[in-house]
C-alpha cells in the first residue's frame, strides 16, 4: 500500500483503470498514458476488474472462454459477459496479440517501485453499486506498491457547478459536473477533454515534459 511523508507525491505512472474507455482516452490525449493497457477499450465494473486481477488475467486470456457474437471488433466472455471485449476482438489473432501485450505492459507497471496514480471514471447512469469503486479497486494494493487512486464520477448537469473533490489517505474522489455528454469513450465537445485533463493535473500536481505546449496545442485545436 501507499505511504506518504507529507510532501507532494511525484507520480511516475498515471494508469487508466476503467470503468469506461474515457479515462484511457483522456490520459492519452494529454500524454500521461504512453502504452496500451488491458482495460483501455473495455466497459468494466469494479468487481470485474478485481476478478480479472485475482487470477492474473488467466481467464481474461483464455481463448476457450471467448464467445463469438458475429461482430468484427467485439466478442463476449463466458465469465465476464456479452460484448465484454470491444474495439479489439481477441478471437482474431491480431486482437489476441494486442491483449497479451497489454497484460505484459500492466505487469511491468505493477512491478515498478515508483508512485502510481490509478484513474477510474464512472458515469452517473452506471448501474453497478458505486461504493464498489471505493471498496474494491484499492485491493490493487495487493499486487503493487506506491498505489494511489483518483475516482472520478462524470455527472451531466444543466448549469455550471464546480467539481467536488475529497481526499482520504491515498484516495481522491472527484465528482465532475459537466454540461457535455459522453458515451463513455469521448465527450461530445472536445474542449471537455482539455478541461478534465487539466483537472486531473491540478488535483495531483502532475507534471510531464512540455505539458504547457501540449495544453496550448489542445486549446488551439479546440478554438479552430
Amino acid at each position: 500500500m501507499s505511504e506518504t511523508k507529507g510532501e507532494a507525491v511525484e507520480f511516475r505512472h498515471v494508469i487508466p483503470l476503467g470503468c469506461h474507455p474515457l479515462a484511457a482516452n483522456i490520459l492519452k490525449d494529454i500524454l500521461f498514458s504512453d502504452r496500451d493497457l488491458p482495460f483501455d477499450t473495455l466497459v468494466v465494473t469494479p468487481d470485474q476488474i478485481v476478478e480479472i486481477l485475482k487470477d492474473d488475467f488467466a481467464d481474461f486470456l483464455n481463448k476457450d472462454m471467448y464467445i463469438d457474437e458475429g461482430k468484427k471488433n467485439q466478442c463476449g466472455h463466458v465469465k465476464y459477459g456479452e460484448g465484454f471485449f470491444k474495439g479489439k476482438n481477441p478471437m482474431k489473432q491480431s486482437g489476441y496479440d494486442y491483449y497479451v501485450k497489454t497484460v505484459e505492459n500492466w505487469r511491468e507497471l505493477m512491478a515498478s517501485p515508483y508512485p502510481k496514480l490509478f484513474v477510474t471514471m464512472w458515469k452517473e447512469e452506471d448501474t453497478f453499486p458505486k461504493q464498489n469503486i471505493f471498496f474494491s479497486l484499492p485491493q490493487i494494493g495487493k499486487y503493487t506498491t506506491n498505489d494511489w487512486y483518483l475516482f472520478m464520477g462524470i455527472h451531466t448537469v444543466n448549469d455550471d457547478k464546480k467539481p467536488m473533490v475529497d481526499r482520504f489517505n491515498n484516495i481522491t474522489i472527484c465528482i465532475y459536473n459537466t454540461k457535455a455528454s459522453t458515451d463513455g469513450n469521448k465527450f461530445n465537445t472536445p474542449e471537455e477533454h482539455l478541461q478534465l485533463g487539466n483537472l486531473i493535473c491540478r488535483t495531483h500536481k502532475l507534471v510531464i515534459d512540455k505539458i504547457e505546449q501540449i495544453m496550448k496545442d489542445l486549446n488551439d485545436s479546440v478554438n479552430k
